[in-house]
């Protein structure tokens, strides 16, 4: 399951819980690109990159190296932002992403007023921490031309998490790649009378540094939870931004990984 299940517009929409950034330009063209990744049956990691180009005035972007450390309970799912009052501009059409020896192309697709760039044909291949390229064409009075090359998250596995801790929740992951890269996880469950499915949650979006403390506090319901309701969805996530002239390109690479059981 993804925490995330679309990368619109914006930024805050793309990345539930993650802080934004005060110090990138907030009076110019954006271009955000997602680079999700996520296991296909066979355990193989694909993706199916995402873009959309808007005028970001009125907003900021989220940066994974500007995050604050913070742990809430709340309604699971999340819910998912829709880019409305956003304003699209044109990128020219297709545009070009390079993983390893595959390449894809984006080309513009309007739902309900929400532009944008998706891939056609079947997801791409990617190992997680591969650097990803793209090249948009650019469009007169619209996004520039620009070519810009990011990496993706590593792949990571939690340890073991403690369905009935004693005090605080230590939460641990390997690797952790440090600056740059920020985690965020959440523990579903439910403590309502005879569900078998999540309706809660512990939410925490930290800094990428292996480990996470869920205080005390937030522990209880998740101490009493349903049998079978517990389990942990996660996504490491990292920003990188290139001006280009006038305008700001945004690549978020994302790595999901999940457990229907607790590890």
């Amino acid at each position: 399951m993804r925490l995330i299940s679309q990368l619109g517009v914006a930024a805050c929409a793309v990345l539930a819980g993650c802080s934004l950034s005060t110090d990138l330009p907030t009076t110019v063209p954006r271009g955000v690109v997602g680079v999700i990744a996520s296991p296909d049956p066979n355990g193989a990691y694909v993706t199916s990159p995402v873009a959309s180009f808007f005028d970001a005035s009125n907003f900021t972007l989220p940066d994974s190296r500007s995050v604050t450390d913070s742990c809430v309970t709340t309604d699971y799912p999340s819910p998912v932002g829709n880019g409305s009052g956003t304003t699209f501009i044109d990128a020219g059409s297709p545009v070009t992403v390079q993983i390893g020896s595959s390449t894809g192309q984006l080309v513009p697709d309007t739902v309900g007023g929400v532009v944008s760039y998706v891939l056609q044909g079947a997801p791409m291949p990617i190992t997680p921490g591969a650097s990803v390229t793209v090249s948009v064409p650019g469009a007169s009075g619209g996004f520039p031309a620009t070519t810009m090359t990011a990496p993706t998250p590593q792949r990571y596995a939690f340890a073991h998490v403690n369905p009935t801790p004693d005090g605080p929740l230590d939460v641990t992951w390997t690797p952790a790649e440090g600056v740059g890269t920020a985690m965020v996880f959440a523990l579903p469950y439910s403590i309502t009378p005879g569900a078998t499915q999540p309706d809660r949650q512990i939410y925490c979006s930290v800094f990428d540094t292996g480990s996470a403390e869920v205080p005390e506090n937030l522990t209880v319901e998740w101490q009493h939870a349903n049998p079978g309701t517990r389990s942990l969805v996660s996504y490491k996530w990292r920003t990188t931004f290139q001006s280009s002239g006038n305008a700001g390109l945004l690549m978020i690479g994302h790595l999901n990984v999940n457990y229907t059981a607790l590890p």
